[in-house]
């Protein structure tokens, strides 16, 4: 595990252009482990480059590498990352545990009726396994959003936004969970929220019009601001 960790992530002189408009400017860094905030403003970028990391968009131009194997082999990538989009929704006649099930068989992983139900209890979940989908607040659908993510134990967890539309008290025990995931994974965190930066992670990368603005701790950044 240690080994996968190391470098896990490297992100090289990476462009993205849609239809005249460029939404990535020769984008770099490298990350290793714990939870690494992106900030940015609405249009930044931000959703761009984590649909290429997690290989849901195609790379257009520069590297990215996932423990060493670029995005392009994503039979070797996929396995290594879990994925939670801004936008998501499941089958609302379903129960929890078997939306985990389900979707971990789609994408051929073979996960134990234990595994399901340690990961419901990591994202605080364990009590509502058999509640229908359809059944959850808001606040607990971000929540199974994460769990689905989690669920094959991935080394890099991305995570778009994750605390939209969420309330105040969903807001907290969502950035309880992220701080808790990034102590033996590297969890890479986009938002508009400053907030949910301050509140989760040392480091920080700020993205603005698809520059990278700063990477590096958390604590220098706040001092020149």
């Amino acid at each position: 595990m240690r080994r996968l960790l190391l470098g896990m992530l490297r992100v090289r002189e990476v462009y993205h252009r849609y239809a005249g408009t460029v939404a990535l400017r020769g984008v770099n860094f490298e990350a290793a482990r714990g939870v690494v905030g992106l900030l940015g403003l609405n249009g930044a970028g931000k959703t761009t480059l984590l649909r290429l990391i997690a290989t849901t968009l195609r790379l257009q131009r520069g590297q990215i590498e996932i423990a060493g194997h670029p995005v392009a082999r994503v039979e070797m990538v996929r396995p290594l990352l879990g994925y939670l989009p801004q936008q998501f929704d499941f089958l609302k006649t379903a129960t929890l545990a078997e939306t985990l099930g389900f979707l971990s068989h789609l994408r051929g992983y073979r996960v134990t009726q234990k595994r399901i139900e340690a990961v419901l209890e990591r994202v605080g979940l364990a009590e509502r396994a058999n509640a229908r989908v359809g059944e959850l607040s808001g606040g607990m659908m971000r929540r199974l959003g994460l769990a689905q993510a989690l669920v094959h134990d991935p080394r890099l967890l991305i995570v778009d936004e994750p605390s939209a539309g969420l309330d105040p008290e969903g807001r907290v025990e969502m950035r309880r969970i992220l701080a808790g995931l990034g102590e033996d994974r590297l969890v890479l965190m986009s938002t508009h929220i400053a907030e949910d930066v301050m509140a989760t992670t040392r480091q920080l990368l700020v993205l603005h019009r698809g520059r990278l603005l700063y990477q590096g701790d958390l604590a220098p950044f706040i001092r020149r601001a």
